[in-house]
């Protein structure tokens, strides 16, 4: 056998010709270590070729991806410059990534959707369609006194990128008064500016509870906007040009240093930078503090030009909804159309909050989207149950050309049934769509069957138009609608989240709020706030989802969803809490004569932010002026 590496047979011939010698081993027994060192040497010189085919694939391209909003410019085809690959079926990219495209002269820009730029245009059509001017929104004056009161109240629900409770409370203490105020608040919501004191400078600053203060007296001019405070990469360039001498060119070099983190050039630019300084009669201390205040800034420095387009919508959204009120909401409520339904409940409750009325769908003022009606707003028909874009389509067209809906009768005549179909007539009369058309929507559901059936018998076309082939004029006799009292305020309530998917026109938690809150230290909504792990909170509401789930072990634990008018939670009950509780809790307890409460630990998971630990329960006794009795 001749060698054939370190591994090989030479290798192995010498260690069994030792343990020949050393060890004095049997032929029989030498042959069965030879025979096994030879398959392992073989194995290990697989393993090496395998390791050295794969080390060849490490850092290879393996898959092309697509930048989310990139879009490269070219003076010619991008493939006269660039190598470029099919993605998809349409979609053509550079082969290159951004850097290498980027010093090939080519120009990357970033194109973002926004979704709040329909929600504008959708105000824009509702102000119109209400009977009113629509504003310029390209010369709105930027010191409207009502837009900032408006956002000094933080009432900025729909408005752009000031939506979040941490946003709102930035501008109570803010108070912005003027345009670059809420360019500053854009760029001071984030981790970096939060954290550092960058926020409480500002703020003091601007409401002359601190003197401002700046590195050095020179940058005056530079950082008064900002009250001191460096916050837009534009002032790090300006600092750069005042203090250093820095061209336009080489400032926006260090401008690109600090947004790519790059720490070779950012030590390469600081030397720069401080023997500009000493040219200019800085001192090099003071040049080294003010650069490393700058290469602290690189950890969260903002573009100005874009917080401040991101300003200007924030601004216009605001002007409308200060202005606009009813209009703008509206155009709030039909971009969250799609939307959970929780969220959808969530901005209703938020708008009427706010003093405006949402009023139940209607087959003769609604539109596909939500609408606005005088100063209310009117549900949307296509955020109904199983009312899909064809059907609100027939229904609208058929308004358009002859005029409102008489009722229920002339309604089922007009339109064209085999696309508006009995579940969304159903669905419409329950969600109220045809209240004031006469009859009650427990009459109308159980008159619509025989209505049906005799626009079927007059059918003398086979069906064309109405599904039911209505042919006669409006004199025809109709069936008398039957005498069924009106739905109770619960059945009603019932219906709406069942073709709604929420309660509109009130909750059926509201008449128990008052004696709720009697034995409760928090409510639903406000469960997010709770900072006290240790201590029980007790909120009360309306059980909507009751189920049961097993733990790793087996054993039967228990979920329940408790609602109230303004939010809802999910509460989990662990075993040795279920199996008391199990046979008490069901959907709809929270109601009539038992209203429970529940009592427990309140713990936020990264799954489930807003699910709480059941611990025990209090249970609401009928009597009005009763204590909650424990079990």
């Amino acid at each position: 056998m001749s060698a054939t590496g370190a591994s090989g047979a030479g290798d192995i011939d010498t260690f069994i010709d030792a343990l020949w010698l050393e060890e004095g081993l049997s032929p029989n027994t030498l042959a069965a270590y030879r025979r096994d060192l030879t398959l392992y040497a073989s194995w290990l010189q697989t393993q090496a070729r395998s390791l050295h085919q794969t080390s060849e694939l490490d850092l290879q391209a393996y898959f092309s991806s697509q930048h989310a909003a990139g879009v490269v410019i070219a003076p010619c085809p991008v493939s006269d410059i660039v190598p470029v690959c099919r993605i998809g079926e349409n979609q053509v990219v550079t082969q290159f990534a951004m850097e290498p495209v980027e010093k090939l002269g080519l120009v990357k820009m970033d194109f973002l959707g926004l979704r709040t730029l329909s929600l504008v245009e959708d105000t824009l059509a509702n102000i119109k369609s209400n009977g009113k001017l629509p504003p310029d929104l390209e010369k709105l004056p930027l010191d409207d006194e009502k837009t900032y009161a408006l956002l000094q109240q933080a009432d900025t629900l729909g408005v752009f990128q000031l939506e979040s409770g941490g946003m709102r409370q930035l501008l109570r203490r803010m108070a912005p008064d003027a345009f670059e105020d809420l360019v500053a608040v854009l760029a001071l919501y984030r981790p970096g500016p939060l954290e550092s004191g960058m926020v409480d400078q500002y703020v003091e600053c601007k409401h002359r509870r601190r003197e401002v203060e700046y590195p050095h007296p020179k940058l005056q001019e530079v950082l008064r906007e900002t009250y001191g405070v460096i916050l837009y990469q534009e002032q790090v360039m300006q600092i750069a040009a005042v203090l250093a001498g820095f061209s336009l060119g080489e400032a926006d070099l260090l401008r690109r240093a600090m947004g790519k983190k790059k720490e070779e050039v950012m030590r390469e630019q600081r030397g720069k930078f401080v023997a500009g300084c000493l040219k200019n009669g800085v001192g090099e201390r003071v040049a080294e503090e003010i650069f490393d205040v700058i290469q602290k800034f690189a950890g969260y420095g903002f573009n100005k030009s874009h917080s401040a387009a991101y300003a200007m919508i924030s601004y216009q959204t605001a002007y409308l909804k200060a202005h606009y009120h009813a209009e703008f909401l509206a155009a709030v409520l039909s971009s969250q159309i799609g939307s959970r339904i929780d969220v959808l409940a969530r901005y209703v409750r938020s708008v009427r909050d706010a003093g405006v009325a949402v009023l139940p769908p209607h087959v003769n003022e609604s539109g596909a989207d939500f609408t606005v009606v005088g100063d209310a707003i009117r549900f949307g028909l296509s955020a109904i149950s199983k009312a899909g874009d064809a059907a609100v389509e027939a229904i609208l067209s058929s308004r358009r050309k002859k005029g409102p809906f008489s009722s229920l009768w002339d309604f089922l005549k007009r339109v064209d049934t085999r696309v508006v179909n009995r579940g969304v007539v159903e669905n419409l009369i329950r969600s109220g769509g045809f209240d004031g058309l006469g009859g009650n929507s427990r009459q109308l559901l159980e008159a619509l069957p025989s209505l049906s059936d005799l626009l079927a018998r007059r059918s003398s076309d086979g069906g064309q138009g109405s599904l039911f082939g209505a042919s006669g004029s409006e004199e025809e006799e109709r069936p008398p609608l039957p005498d069924v009292p009106e739905p109770t305020p619960r059945e009603r309530l019932e219906m709406e989240k069942e073709t709604l998917g929420l309660y509109l026109s009130g909750h059926p938690v509201d008449d128990y709020v008052h004696r709720l809150l009697r034995f409760t230290n928090c409510v639903i909504a406000d469960l997010s706030f709770w900072k006290a792990p240790d201590s029980l909170v007790s909120v009360g509401g309306m059980i909507t989802e009751r189920r049961e789930a097993l733990t790793k072990k087996g054993d039967p634990m228990g979920v329940l969803i408790l609602e109230d008018p303004d939010a809802k939670v999910e509460v989990v009950c662990f075993p040795r809490n279920w199996a008391e509780m199990r046979g008490i809790f069901s959907v709809g307890d929270g109601l009539d004569a038992e209203r429970p409460m529940i009592r427990g630990r309140w713990g936020e998971t990264v799954s489930k932010p807003h699910r709480r630990v059941g611990h025990g329960f209090w249970r609401l006794v009928a009597a009005p002026s009763g204590d909650p009795g424990r079990k």
